[in-house]
């Protein structure tokens, strides 16, 4: 199949997610990405909260709020999305994330960017020498074991696109919370 613009489509083409959920919307970092997805305007955010959960979310945002002890309100939450943003605390329980990719998977959401925060997942060395860096690997490993098999072959290739625009969202996400600025590939540290 030849490739073709986005404007030579059929009626009712679309060359970009609208439905995107988020864990963790009102953290330290996806408080970030809610209100940058919300200033595009061009998508519908849904936040999974944890039924106790006291996180406010910005108007516009849809909350669902999901027990992680019961698969099926996970799935249920995820019906229909089109991308999971997990940006949950890295001192949330290890086995949430796992729940969450699952329940994607079963909900059959294509795209799914689990917490990416520390170094190059590629480094195989310095990510057992991270304390998140080996199950941010175990998180990705089972997202590429469920992948169902319309996009299993390009599974590898996807998540990594799909890694590092995650890894480019915190960034940019964090950088003003931090006092930084990118320039270029350097970080320049705001007084």
């Amino acid at each position: 199949m030849a490739q073709q613009y986005a404007n030579k489509q059929p009626q009712g083409f679309k060359n970009h997610v609208e439905k995107i959920a988020i864990v963790g919307g009102g953290g330290q970092v996806g408080k970030f990405i809610v209100e940058e997805l919300l200033k595009i305007g061009k998508h519908k955010i849904t936040a999974l909260t944890r039924e106790d959960s006291t996180s406010k979310m910005p108007p516009g945002v849809e909350i669902k709020k999901v027990n992680y002890d019961d698969p099926s309100s996970l799935v249920e939450a995820l019906k229909g999305q089109e991308v999971l943003i997990i940006t949950m605390a890295v001192t949330a329980p290890k086995e949430q994330q796992t729940k969450l990719i699952e329940a994607a998977a079963a909900a059959n959401v294509p795209w799914v960017l689990p917490n990416e925060f520390g170094g190059n997942p590629t480094e195989v060395e310095m990510q057992k020498d991270s304390f998140i860096g080996e199950g941010k690997t175990k998180y990705r490993d089972h997202i590429e074991k469920l992948a169902w098999p319309l996009i299993a072959q390009r599974m590898a290739l996807t998540l990594k696109i799909a890694l590092l625009l995650y890894m480019m969202m915190a960034t940019l996400a964090l950088t003003p919370a931090l006092g930084l600025k990118l320039v270029g590939q350097s970080p320049i540290f705001l007084a």
